[in-house]
C-alpha cells in the first residue's frame, strides 16, 4: 500500500461514522489494502468481554461464532491488552509456536476459516472501553515490518473514527428519546432555528399543524390563517427569535373556526446563534384549551384518592360539573357532594377550583 493508496483509505474511514452499515465496507478495504483475507473491529469493555464488533463484508457468521464461542478464551488478545496502546503485534508476537498448536481458537476456529496470521493492535476509548483493529490471513506469510508500520499509522485514524461513530450513536439515541418523550406530552411544542424554521414538533403540534385550523406552515415556518393573526404571531416570534432586539419571551392567540383560540407562548432557549450548530433558537409552547384531558385516575394516586374519588377529579378537570357527574354514573348529587369534600379534605384545599388547579399543575409535564 504506497501513501496515496494509504491517505485514499483514511479517506474513506471518517466517511464512516454514524452509518453502521458503512463499517463492514471499510473493513474489507483495511484487510484488503494490508493484504489480509479478514479484517475486524472489536470494542471491549475490558479484556475479552466483547460489546461489539464489525466485520469484513460477508463475514458474519464467523464473526458471532468468534464473539459467542472464543472470545473470552482469546489469549492473543488478551496479551496485546497488556502492552502499549497502538502497538501492532502479530499472532506469533503474542503465543508462542507451541502454544498455538494447543490452542482450540487456533485449530477448531481459525483453522476452519484457513486463518493463520493476526496483526492488530489496541487502543483505549474511554469509559473503561477499548477497541482492536485487526487484520488475518492464511498460511502464505507473516506480516512484514511494512506492514506493522501501515498497522500502527491507520490505527490512530480508526481510533478517532469509531470515537465519533459512538458519540454520533449516543446523540442519535438521546435526541430519539427526547424526541419519543416530547410526543407524549399534551401540548404542542415547536423548536424553531435563528431563521424560524421549524426544526422539530411533537405529535400535538403536528396534529394541531396538519388540521390547518387556526395555525399551518407555511415554507416550513409557522403562520396563521387570519392575516390579523398572521401579523401579530409573526411580531411574537421575531421578538422571541431576536429580530428585533434582545430575544425576549413573547405570546400570541391565534383564533380558528371550530374552538377556541389556540395559545401560543414563545421563549428564546439559545444565547448564542449558531447557523451552521442546527440549534433551536426559541421554542414554542401551543395550548389548545379545547383539548379533551389526557387525566387518567391511576395519575391521582400520589394523593391517596379511591378510584371512585379519582374519577370524580378526573371527570371536574375535564370541566364537568357536579350535577353532570352524579347523573352520568347514577349516583345522588349528594353522595358526589361529599365525595368532593373528601377530595378537599385530602389535597388540602377548600374551592373546587384551586382542587382543579392542584390537580393540573401536579400532573402537567411543562
Amino acid at each position: 500500500m504506497d501513501e496515496g493508496e494509504f491517505l485514499k483509505l483514511v479517506g474513506r474511514l471518517y466517511e464512516v461514522p454514524g452509518d453502521e452499515a458503512a463499517w463492514p465496507g471499510f473493513i474489507t478495504e483495511f484487510a484488503r489494502a494490508l493484504d489480509s483475507d479478514h479484517g475486524h473491529l472489536l470494542l471491549y469493555t475490558g479484556p475479552n468481554r466483547v460489546q461489539w464488533g464489525a466485520t469484513k463484508a460477508g463475514a458474519d457468521d464467523a464473526n458471532t461464532e468468534y464473539q459467542r464461542d472464543y472470545a473470552r478464551g482469546d489469549r492473543r488478545t488478551a496479551r496485546l491488552f497488556r502492552l502499549a496502546d497502538g502497538e501492532a503485534k502479530a499472532t506469533t508476537d503474542l503465543m508462542t509456536a507451541d502454544e498455538i498448536r494447543r490452542d482450540p481458537l487456533h485449530q477448531e476456529f481459525l483453522a476452519k476459516y484457513d486463518v493463520a496470521h493476526m496483526l492488530a493492535a489496541k487502543s483505549p476509548l474511554g469509559d473503561g472501553r477499548y477497541f482492536l483493529s485487526s487484520v488475518l490471513r492464511s498460511r502464505r506469510y507473516e506480516y512484514t515490518p511494512e506492514e506493522y508500520h501501515r498497522q500502527e499509522q491507520l490505527h490512530p485514524h480508526i481510533r478517532n473514527a469509531l470515537r465519533l461513530h459512538l458519540q454520533l450513536l449516543q446523540a442519535r439515541g438521546l435526541a430519539q428519546s427526547f424526541e419519543a418523550g416530547l410526543d407524549l406530552l399534551p401540548g404542542g411544542i415547536v423548536l424553531l432555528g435563528a431563521n424560524g424554521a421549524v426544526l422539530f414538533a411533537n405529535r400535538a403540534a403536528r396534529t394541531l399543524l396538519d388540521a390547518r385550523d387556526g395555525i399551518r406552515l407555511e415554507q416550513n415556518r409557522l403562520s396563521a390563517n387570519l392575516a390579523a393573526d398572521r401579523t401579530a404571531l409573526q411580531a411574537a416570534l421575531a421578538r422571541a427569535l431576536g429580530k428585533t432586539g434582545p430575544a425576549l419571551a413573547a405570546a400570541a392567540l391565534v383564533l380558528r373556526a371550530t374552538g377556541r383560540p389556540l395559545a401560543l407562548r414563545m421563549t428564546p432557549i439559545s444565547a448564542h446563534i449558531d447557523l451552521l450548530a442546527h440549534r433551536a433558537a426559541a421554542i414554542v409552547l401551543i395550548n389548545d384549551p379545547d383539548r379533551v384531558s389526557n387525566l387518567l385516575p391511576e395519575s391521582l394516586a400520589m394523593f391517596g384518592f379511591t378510584p371512585a374519588e379519582s374519577r370524580l377529579a378526573v371527570a371536574l378537570a375535564a370541566g364537568g360539573s357536579l350535577e353532570t357527574y352524579a347523573q352520568e354514573t347514577g349516583l345522588s348529587v349528594n353522595t358526589v357532594r361529599s365525595t368532593l369534600k373528601t377530595l378537599f379534605d385530602k389535597t388540602d384545599t377548600h374551592r373546587q377550583g384551586e382542587l382543579i388547579s392542584l390537580i393540573l399543575r401536579a400532573n402537567s409535564p411543562v
